[in-house]
């Protein structure tokens, strides 16, 4: 198992990142994204995780926005997940000795989860269709995508955690239902 590179911050972090460029950038998060790259590739950042969670945020109200959604109130959910989610990632990274590589695995969590958030942003738009099967694939496809989020968070945590594949798996999972659970506590759905 690699371990996480920890580039010191006090010499370039924000160089480090900033040097990584937009391409490269994007090519990892989507290589992170098909298991071909880990949070140890990432530069140690504390302005990338910035970066990741305003990215993260905007993805958020764009998603609000072609559901034609209230925008505050999304708004808020998205930030209180971003905050739920990295809350308990530098918890549980304490708790088992890993806190260094906190920023790492936050700014892949929340990076990845931008990008997945981009590619349900086209079938958001074609749910809401007219036509009922375009709708049912863009449903199907959207459900494709929410495991696939949960495979990629398994995937980090199982490099941030030096665990099995299946046991970050199995924790992305258990945090998603419960991340849906408390939201579902705080936003209610309007009654139909």
């Amino acid at each position: 198992m690699r371990q996480l590179a920890v580039y010191h911050p006090g010499i370039g972090a924000h160089r480090a990142t900033m040097g990584y460029g937009m391409n490269a950038l994007l090519k990892y998060f989507v290589d992170l994204c098909l298991m071909r790259a880990a949070p140890q590739d990432l530069p140690a950042s504390g302005t990338l995780l910035k970066v990741t969670i305003a990215a993260n945020l905007l993805v958020s109200l764009l998603l609000s926005l072609s559901m034609q959604l209230e925008t505050a109130p999304t708004l808020l959910q998205g930030a209180l997940e971003i905050a739920l989610l990295l809350a308990l990632l530098w918890l549980v990274l304490n708790l088992t000795g890993h806190n260094e590589r906190f920023i790492q695995a936050a700014s892949a969590a929340m990076g990845s989860s931008a990008l997945l958030g981009i590619a349900a942003l086209p079938l958001v738009s074609l749910a809401g269709s007219s036509n009922e099967d375009l709708a049912l694939l863009a449903g199907l496809s959207m459900l494709a995508l929410v495991i696939w989020s949960i495979v990629v968070l398994g995937h980090i945590l199982r490099h941030a955690l030096d665990i099995r594949h299946s046991q970050g798996v199995l924790a992305a999972l258990a945090y998603t239902f419960a991340s849906y659970a408390l939201m579902g506590l705080l936003f209610p759905a309007p009654p139909a």
